[in-house]
């Protein structure tokens, strides 16, 4: 049986771990440290089984569940947004900060679709090409991600996008 330095060394991992394991140590840290926290909120097991009703709630404002028409744009951004988290295309981080906008403001307290156009302007961040554009872009990503759990602070999924997008940050924005 070969021992763990000799299996290390056929894999070429020799001295210090390579940076890609400490940024997994550093994710799986924050997914704790968010699983940590969801409980320490009083986040129940059956709330988070309920968290499809809680963001079909906190998905209607004070007029009511949206229009068919306003649930497609909804749905298109969402799609868009993970196109673009699946590296589908260049512009679909583009194109879904702009028809999640069109959503939000006919429907601003949709604290889901609110995340969603935060993390797809972190996106828009890591994709950027200037410094400034990556810092403007980010920040603003967060900013909607602070608000759209001002707006559902218990819905789940709300939660999992924020951490999500945080745990893929570079540290000088922690």
């Amino acid at each position: 049986m070969k021992s763990a330095s000799a299996v290390a060394a056929s894999m070429g991992r020799t001295g210090s771990p390579p940076a890609r394991d400490s940024a997994m140590r550093n994710r799986q840290a924050t997914a704790l440290a968010v699983a940590a926290a969801l409980l320490l909120a009083g986040v129940s097991i059956p709330a988070l089984v309920a968290a499809p009703a809680v963001a079909a709630e906190a998905a209607s404002d004070s007029a009511g569940e949206p229009p068919p028409e306003f649930k497609a744009l909804r749905e298109e951004g969402i799609a868009l947004h993970d196109a673009a988290r699946d590296g589908d295309e260049e512009a679909a981080a583009e194109s879904a900060v702009e028809i999640l906008e069109r959503y939000l403001e006919r429907f601003p307290k949709d604290g889901e679709a609110r995340a969603y156009l935060g993390s797809s302007y972190a996106m828009m961040g890591r994709d950027a090409s200037s410094v400034v554009n990556k810092m403007r872009y980010t920040n603003r990503g967060l900013r909607h991600l602070d608000r759209a759990l001002d707006v559902a602070p218990r819905d789940f999924t709300v939660r999992f996008i924020r951490a999500r997008v945080n745990a893929s940050l570079p540290s000088m924005f922690n």
